[in-house]
């Protein structure tokens, strides 16, 4: 029974959240049902809003697969691409955004073979990449707006804090690696026994550390479309807005749109629903606090509806995983 109660328990709970969330947002006017209406049943926003998505995980997975060729990693782009579409739809349910990073990561230690250690990290950074480009966008759109980020003290500390991460990262990613690639001059006491599972981990993140050196361009290159697949993914919200005649500066969106999306993947409800509605209405609010009656988390609302629709062949893909993921590495008889 003790066992049995953390299975069920967590699950509960998230869902309890999410649903006191979406109850509030609704009673409180941030969810509006005439907006969600006619923002889902107008045909011309429900193909670019699902448009905009689908290039987002389509960028995501040639972001992934720049990494795996960045390792020497052979996996195919289809296959990358395949696994990708499951691993966003499954993100949509599982909470807080992550867990279907785990199913990719099962799917790698299963089919991948001899490169599976190198694949498995790859999937670690893409996580950090996607991550980072998120911060990237808000860090810059931050110092381009200033002037109306300083106006509100919540939105100077969420600046500033982005800012701190956007500087701060790279500088302590490249020392780490560079101390993964000397990972050859620790004493064998710490590093293992040749052969044992402890030494073959140290000679991995050297090897990872030593590619990643060696073929830098393809890590500038997965950001670079991160990039470009996120401000794409970011029309979709301008988009849903101005056909809901929401009234919301273009350059906001740039700012509102990344950290709700890092406040959807925080894990405290299935696939971050009511955090990620409730953390852009209140950008939003912060950064127009005369549109205190505008149904800013509706935005949020109706693409998230979009991301789903983007990535239901994600679910077609999981069910039909034999076809759509063929074991690229067989196993030799």
């Amino acid at each position: 029974m003790k066992n049995f109660l953390p299975r069920w328990l967590f699950p509960v709970v998230k869902l309890l959240v999410a649903g006191t969330v979406m109850f509030w947002l609704f009673k409180s006017g941030k969810l509006n049902w005439g907006l969600i209406l006619e923002g889902t049943l107008a045909p011309m926003v429900i193909a670019i809003g699902v448009l905009c998505n689908i290039t987002l995980v389509s960028s995501s997975a040639v972001r992934w697969y720049l990494l795996l060729k960045g390792q020497g990693v052979s996996l195919p782009l289809h296959f990358a691409h395949n696994l990708t579409y499951i691993t966003v739809f499954f993100n949509n349910f599982i909470p807080g955004g992550i867990g279907g990073d785990a199913l990719r990561i099962a799917f790698v230690l299963k089919r991948s073979g001899s490169q599976r250690g190198k694949t498995v990290l790859t999937i670690i950074m893409d996580r950090f990449l996607g991550l980072y480009s998120m911060l990237l966008i808000a860090g810059t759109s931050s110092i381009l707006y200033f002037d109306q980020v300083k106006a509100s003290p919540p939105l100077l500390l969420l600046a500033y804090s982005t800012l701190s991460l956007v500087g701060a990262a790279p500088p302590i990613t490249i020392f780490v690696l560079w101390l993964m690639r000397r990972t050859h001059h620790l004493p064998d006491w710490i590093k293992g026994n040749p052969g044992s599972q402890l030494n073959k981990i140290f000679l991995l993140v050297e090897q990872f550390a030593h590619y990643f050196h060696s073929r830098k361009k393809y890590v500038f290159a997965a950001i670079l479309i991160s990039l470009i697949g996120q401000c794409i993914a970011v029309g979709s919200f301008l988009w849903i807005a101005f056909n809901l005649s929401i009234h919301f500066p273009e350059h906001n969106f740039f700012l509102a749109t990344p950290w709700s999306w890092i406040a959807n993947i925080l894990p405290v409800s299935p696939g971050g629903l009511g955090v990620g509605e409730a953390a852009f209405d209140q950008i939003c609010q912060w950064l127009m606090p005369d549109q205190i009656a505008a149904s800013f988390g509706t935005v949020f609302l109706i693409n998230r509806l979009f991301t789903i629709l983007a990535t239901l062949p994600g679910l077609m893909m999981f069910f039909l995983r034999d076809r759509f993921l063929p074991d690229p590495h067989p196993a030799q008889p």
